[in-house]
């Protein structure tokens, strides 16, 4: 079982001045955290962060902290009655690069990862230590009924920050030259910033005019694990845009899925393509989905995009939303047209905080096909399934802004540009910001931050068929450095 921790955007250093900016003293703070669950993994979703203040511990020292009992029980009882994990998160204050947990530490921990377990059957219970340039952790299995290490503590900031407990055998020092046809990639963001993009586990959503120009970048990039979900199959009237499609997939129907997988295949023999012709509120795709690192979104309707933001802010994976469109007179003249790229990075806004979906629209989406075409016959909806212009080079642009974005997320070479709109007609890019807003229904206080499997999807079934199966993960990275960012330096 493979297990992982993920902080959402600003969480860890608010984390890390409580356990490390308060003097000399030890300090402690309980993480309520959701969990997802697949086929040999499991992560821990940090929701919110308790810091234990001076007058809730019976002592503490320098190496030693006790905690009034009532304090500690008040923390299990929110987690008994939410359904929330815990993880927790202590300072070893004078440890540097080597930290660890201390006999008393590891003793300690199991007696309370057993009278946990006993108490609360639901609860996936870690530990966390943190020095002063390095961290450790550890949490119970139930399956094996012992400790193990967490592999991965990740850091949504910026850049994406994958951090390697001490208790894993150090890797070694030097980073791997990348594959000859990647060199020149390497020239611009360095050998391990290539390998860490060659790591990451991406998904896109919609295999389209943009999502397959996105399959091809990331293969071009050297990316080698993709999640593709599209239900679609290659028509016609696709050839004009569809990077990778051929007349004859036209003719015999073939799923967009499986040309998008192809294309990638064609450009490097090292990706794993894992093709779902599925709608993304199937079941099957959400499972497929939900241990990815980061999504992409090149859909056209607002009902996809409903299910990916929350997706993105209940089980806190980073999310691309794409989108590009044209209006022209009749006779061909345009009148407007542009695209826009815009990341979810869960703990910063999502798009219900910048009204970015349009609810009723989504509502519409998610109904079966068969509904849709009987309430537009009957006029209570106005049919969107008609044609609308389309072309390759406006889906180029949008493709290559996003790519960008995604780069940066794990190399951190520039500041975030979180909202990128692009006018055609005026040839003109326009970068925004945007905040979280607290009293968002996605992600805001009280709503789905990190809640993981704990909350059903919209417009998602609750229950996978039997038989489907999950996102699985690969083997652990093999070049993680001890933490030379634990401080964010």
């Amino acid at each position: 079982m493979r297990y992982e921790i993920v902080f959402p955007a600003g969480a860890w250093p608010g984390v890390l001045k409580h356990l490390l900016g308060q003097g000399s003293d030890e300090q402690l703070a309980f993480l309520l955290a959701g969990t997802a669950r697949g086929s040999g993994w499991r992560r821990l979703l940090v929701r919110e962060a308790i810091a234990v203040p001076a007058g809730a511990f019976v002592r503490q020292t320098g190496n030693y902290l006790a905690v009034k009992p009532e304090f500690s029980q008040g923390v299990l009882r929110r987690c008994y009655e939410e359904g929330l994990s815990l993880i927790e998160a202590h300072s070893h204050p004078f440890a540097g690069r080597d930290v660890a947990f201390s006999a008393l530490d590891l003793a300690n921990e199991e007696l309370k990862f057993r009278y946990v377990a006993s108490r609360i059957p639901h609860v996936t219970h870690a530990t966390l230590v943190v020095g002063q340039d390095s961290l450790d952790a550890h949490v119970w299995d139930r399956r094996s009924r012992r400790t193990v290490p967490v592999d991965c503590i990740r850091i949504l900031d910026q850049p994406i920050t994958d951090l390697l407990p001490t208790s894993h055998e150090l890797p070694g020092e030097n980073v791997p030259d990348p594959a000859p046809w990647l060199h020149r990639q390497a020239l611009a963001f360095g050998s391990a910033a290539q390998q860490r993009m060659e790591r990451v586990r991406v998904g896109v959503v919609g295999c389209g005019g943009t999502g397959s120009l996105v399959v091809q970048m990331l293969a071009h990039l050297g990316v080698r694990r993709l999640v593709l979900v599209d239900p679609d199959v290659v028509e016609v009237s696709n050839l004009n845009r569809l990077v990778g499609a051929r007349p004859a997939d036209a003719r015999n129907g073939r799923y967009k899925v499986d040309v998008a997988r192809r294309l990638a295949r064609s450009i490097s023999h090292n990706v794993q393509v894992r093709a779902l012709p599925l709608s993304v509120a199937d079941p099957a795709a959400v499972a497929a989905l939900k241990g990815l690192d980061l999504l992409f979104g090149c859909t056209d309707n607002d009902g996809s995009r409903l299910i990916l933001n929350r997706m993105a802010v209940q089980y806190l994976i980073p999310y691309l939303d794409l989108g590009a469109g044209l209006q022209a007179a009749p006779g061909g003249r345009l009148s407007a047209g542009g695209g826009q790229v815009r990341l979810v990075r869960p703990g910063s806004f999502c798009l219900a905080c910048i009204d970015g979906i349009d609810r009723v629209r989504a509502a519409r989406d998610l109904q079966p096909l068969l509904d849709r075409r009987r309430h537009a016959d009957r006029g209570y909806v106005q049919d969107n399934d008609l044609p609308t212009p389309a072309v390759l080079f406006l889906n180029c642009a949008v493709a290559a802004l996003a790519m960008a974005e995604f780069v940066n997320l794990w190399t951190g070479y520039r500041a975030p540009t979180p909202l990128a709109y692009f006018d055609l007609l005026a040839s003109r890019l326009a970068p925004a910001q945007a905040e979280r807003q607290p009293d968002c229904i996605a992600c805001g206080e009280g709503g789905s931050l990190g809640l993981g499997d704990l909350e059903p999807l919209p417009g998602v079934a609750t229950t996978p068929p039997a038989g489907i199966g999950t996102c699985a993960w690969p083997p652990a990275p093999e070049t993680q450095t001890h933490l030379e960012r634990v401080k964010g330096r």
